[in-house]
């Protein structure tokens, strides 16, 4: 059985969640912490106590996309997009350093500067050879979003 490494927000905690599907398929360790961003996913990198782990990995899933949006618009916290961007270069180059197959994973969530952080994602997951999933861009051409609105979502400022 393939052993992933899973990397991540509360996307990533939830007991019947994302790790609930890989965990039909593989072993996984779950890293992830609610609330974080990819800065979180890098210490986990470092962290002494995984280093088995990520070096038994056979993947790597990170995802953090919509923790940085919460945390860029936060009225208490406020991280500017420069600090995102080089939080995310940190976490891209360690990634790649491991020579381990990854998969970014870009949730959907439609608010105030979304695409600039996704793209951000998207950017250094090209750059650096990774796999996407790319659940955003999705919802985004298949209409997705517009059908949740219809149903009472919140109308997201684009």
């Amino acid at each position: 059985m393939k052993n992933i490494v899973l990397l991540g927000g509360s996307n990533s905690v939830m007991v019947n969640g994302l790790q609930k599907g890989l965990k039909e398929y593989a072993n996984v360790t779950n890293l992830a912490l609610g609330a974080t961003t990819s800065i979180q996913n890098l210490y986990e990198l470092y962290r002494p106590r995984n280093q088995e782990a990520i070096q038994s990995a056979d993947l790597i899933v990170t995802e953090s996309n919509i923790n940085e949006l919460d945390h860029h618009l936060d009225s208490n916290c406020k991280l500017p997009l420069d600090i995102i961007f080089k939080n995310m270069q940190y976490l891209y180059m360690s990634l790649y350093n491991i020579k381990k197959p990854v998969c970014t994973l870009i949730l959907p969530r439609f608010v105030q500067n979304y695409r600039i952080i996704h793209n951000m994602h998207r950017l250094l997951a090209n750059y650096f050879g990774f796999n996407i999933i790319d659940m955003s861009s999705n919802y985004e051409q298949e209409n997705i979003i517009e059908f949740g609105k219809r149903f009472g979502g919140t109308n997201y400022p684009l």
